[in-house]
């Protein structure tokens, strides 16, 4: 058995942007819960906004101060809470977290779309059974974490920590990638180099499409892109980039995967997808309203999606990331040890480190 402490550090959010380091207590278990040893959680710009302050009132992330931040985990496990048994699963299992808790009875979640369960969002979605570890619950900026049995999912034993934590935002792009379609022999492109566009590049790749084009404005990043298996490149910042996209593809993409999270990029994606073509709609625009051209949606008869978080694909991510499919390594730019969470912090926020995933390892 592991002799489990009493108390645990975390990094806790203590007013918006500061963050402390301090001793607090090792989660109590609930029935159908287990307790994991965190290993690495990454930062993310959502990390960013809760920190500070950003969706305090729209979202009630935090729903109150101190808080507990962090949702791209990996670890161990360490204890089975009441109800769980070893044939569910063991001691020393290696898992990464859902970061969604869903209300398993709305018509959403009985028809298996949990990501988008209808509790999600509205009033007092926490007490009616939706939440998410890290952004209103109890995140894994600590030790330790608690969660429910239904919300973990096994991790390869060739993986490390770290890529096991980049397979939360795997399975996002994944789902995303799902929901392009993309078949083999497909031209796409990826608007955006940050964490999600690099892991939705390699995803399309791996899905047999035989030219991929990754557009962005950072040099660093475009030239990590091109590392990692973009045919072509373009930079934003050139005359006519829209042009050049349709040079590239022969009059336009089969299918458009915009991850940048701009009013831009999304007009560039309607205007680069060819007839008959997809676009699906990642990132995003925190509010601001895109103005496009209706006929252009109707004359090319284009297919426009949304793709929210991830369903259904966690697994599937992670056995990418182990058979060479995805490549985490490269996407994960600085570790730190929890006692440093405030360096982290500055070196995600600093864009002259060009940082795609900053690790802290509790």
């Amino acid at each position: 058995m592991i002799e489990i402490p009493k108390t645990m550090r975390a990094a806790v959010t203590v007013a918006w942007n500061e963050v402390r380091v301090m001793e607090v207590p090792v989660p109590a278990l609930r029935p159908g819960e287990v307790l994991c040893r965190v290993r690495a959680c990454g930062i993310c710009g959502t990390d960013l906004k809760i920190m500070a302050g950003v969706f305090a009132d729209s979202k009630k992330w935090p729903r109150e101060l101190p808080f507990i931040q962090g949702h791209e985990w990996s670890g161990e496990v360490v204890a089975l809470g009441p109800g769980v048994t070893q044939e569910d699963i063991k001691i020393g299992d290696r898992v990464v977290g859902e970061s969604h808790m869903f209300c398993g009875t709305c018509r959403m979640c009985q028809e298996g779309n949990y990501h988008m369960c209808d509790r999600a969002g509205g009033e007092k979605a926490y007490e009616k059974g939706f939440y998410l570890y890290g952004h209103d619950a109890p995140g894994a900026f600590a030790e330790y974490v608690a969660r429910p049995l239904s919300l973990l999912y096994r991790v390869p034993e060739s993986l490390s920590w770290e890529e096991a934590a980049i397979g939360n935002q795997a399975a996002v792009a994944l789902h995303l990638a799902d929901r392009g379609d993309i078949k083999a022999g497909y031209k796409v492109v990826v608007l955006g180099p940050g964490h999600l566009g690099l892991l939705s590049l390699q995803i399309a790749k791996a899905m047999g499409a035989t030219t991929v084009i990754v557009t962005g404005r950072d040099d660093q990043r475009l030239a990590l892109a091109r590392e990692l298996g973009a045919d072509y490149t373009v930079d934003i910042r050139e005359d006519a980039p829209e042009r050049r996209i349709l040079e590239l593809t022969g009059g336009g993409a089969d299918v458009v995967l915009e991850c940048a999270g701009t009013p831009e990029a999304v007009c560039t994606a309607l205007e680069v997808a060819r007839k008959g073509g997809k676009v699906v709609l990642g990132g995003l625009t925190g509010g601001k309203q895109v103005a496009i051209d209706p006929d252009k949606l109707v004359l090319k008869e284009l297919d426009v999606r949304g793709s929210h978080a991830r369903v259904n694909s966690q697994t599937r991510a992670l056995e990418m990331i182990a058979k060479g499919l995805i490549n985490a390594r490269k996407l994960v730019s600085f570790t730190f040890p929890l006692e440093e969470i405030n360096k982290a912090y500055n070196t995600f926020k600093d864009r002259n480190n060009r940082a795609i995933r900053v690790i802290v390892q509790p």
